[in-house]
């Protein structure tokens, strides 16, 4: 998980179903967290401090638009030190009116087959660009899309 180092936002997109918690959750059990991680869509915000890093799991499913600036998100990846850097993963990011400086998008595609999932991945920002391209060569893979 070396590629995997905070502060780094996860915007994840996706129909319901998609498999965005799912991704979360395997985020969580590579970072060593003991917590049990549920999709926040009630409380919104669901912090974990027990792995490697802290990860953030926000769920924007049920908000409008126009509430989300009240949550503050910016304070989990600017650099005032509201909270210790980690990992931020953002359920319905489509939904935030204003992206942070630097991001990897995380896009669940629905296939014929029942249990997979294609993943399409995008980066914004010179740190976000590096950790995708690491975790691409761990992956093997030979190619990653621009933009």
């Amino acid at each position: 998980m070396a590629c995997v180092v905070p502060p780094l936002v996860l915007l994840l997109q996706g129909n319901l179903g998609a498999g965005k918690t799912t991704f979360v959750q395997s985020l969580g059990k590579s970072l060593g967290i003991r917590e049990q991680i549920s999709s926040p869509t009630f409380t919104l915000i669901d912090e974990y401090y027990s792995g490697k890093f802290p990860l953030y799991h926000i769920d924007l499913y049920r908000l409008e638009p126009i509430a989300i600036p009240e949550l503050h998100l910016e304070l989990y990846w600017q650099d005032r030190q509201e909270f210790e850097p980690g990992i931020v993963a953002i359920e319905w990011s489509e939904k935030l009116p204003q992206l942070p400086p630097q991001f990897i998008t995380v896009t669940f595609h629905l296939t014929k087959q029942e249990d997979t999932r294609l993943l399409t991945w995008t980066a914004q920002g010179e740190e976000a660009i590096k950790a995708l391209t690491c975790l691409a060569t761990l992956a093997n893979l030979t190619s990653l899309p621009q933009g």
